[in-house]
């Protein structure tokens, strides 16, 4: 853990120092496979932190002369785990035009973190918007010319800070998003170690999660980045309303599509008449829980 620190740390040395809405009905039908039988994870499954305590925490830290929030959510259940190991942690990346408070209070995934164990991470976007362009309000306070760089050395920088003040298992940290927030996913997921200038991030970003969920998410990229120049290629779970009239279904499908061609293990559920929305629910035949299956199932492989 130590090294995934350090590595992580030498990033942020570089890089630190249409509005979406969820809530719509519908009745719907559809399934999925949510991966292959679980896998152990390997043996450096704590990162050796200590101090932090349960609680429902606001957070501000300043990344590369940016403010910032995120909120934490840390259960009792989640810091006394079983087997020696550190405790899961998720990062939930919400859409555009929304809060961290308002998409985790929709998802309810601070009740699944209380059952199953695991911290929960929310940041806030600026401007409640992810990859924020000058046309929509970013001022380039860090010289780059879209959030995004900022936007990843905040996941990263909450990795860091929470690995520090709890023990927290570096081979089970994920991350999942809803639209703006499930493109976002994305480029956590396909950006990491590729070359392409493209990226804003190359070549220092490396991404610490071990597998992905999006919902109505798509490819941020639009077809510029070769996918299979990207490393590690670690397991997406990516679902869509066929519905969906804010990111179109073939969207999300394409980036599916695109990623499997190039040998990335990525599972695609379509949710039949689904709308825009956050897909792990049970009106749409699925849940939090098995979001959260599919990820366990899933450790880091070192």
């Amino acid at each position: 853990m130590r090294t995934f620190l350090v590595a992580m740390g030498a990033w942020c040395a570089l890089a630190c120092s249409s509005n979406d809405h969820a809530g719509a009905d519908g009745a719907v039908d559809g399934a999925t496979d949510a991966g292959p039988d679980v896998v152990e994870a390997g043996p450096s499954c704590s990162s050796g932190g200590s101090g932090g305590g349960a609680g429902f925490f606001d957070k501000s830290p300043t990344v590369n002369g940016v403010p910032r929030t995120y909120l934490l959510d840390a259960p009792a259940s989640a810091l006394s785990p079983d087997g020696g190991c550190g405790a899961p942690l998720l990062i939930g990346l919400h859409g555009a035009g929304d809060t961290a408070s308002n998409f985790l209070t929709y998802t309810e995934l601070p009740g699944a973190a209380s059952t199953a164990g695991f911290i929960l991470a929310g940041p806030n976007a600026v401007n409640a918007a992810w990859y924020l362009t000058k046309a929509e309000g970013w001022t380039s306070p860090d010289g780059n010319p879209t959030s995004l760089q900022n936007d990843v050395a905040l996941v990263l920088q909450i990795i860091a800070d929470t690995s520090s003040a709890y023990d927290v298992d570096p081979t089970r940290i994920y991350v999942c998003g809803w639209s703006r927030g499930g493109g976002f996913t994305g480029v956590l997921a396909t950006a990491s170690g590729n070359p392409a200038p493209i990226t804003g991030l190359a070549p220092n970003y490396v991404s610490p999660f071990a597998a992905y969920g999006i919902s109505a998410g798509y490819d941020y990229f639009g077809g510029m980045l070769a996918f299979d120049a990207s490393t590690p290629q670690n397991p997406i779970w990516e679902m869509h309303g066929t519905a969906d009239t804010n990111v179109p279904f073939s969207d999300g499908q394409t980036f599916s599509n695109e990623l499997s061609a190039v040998g990335w293990p990525i599972t695609f559920t379509p949710v039949t008449n689904a709308p825009h929305d956050w897909l792990w629910q049970a009106k749409y035949g699925h849940s939090d829980a098995e979001l959260w299956t599919f990820f366990m199932s899933h450790p880091l492989q070192q």
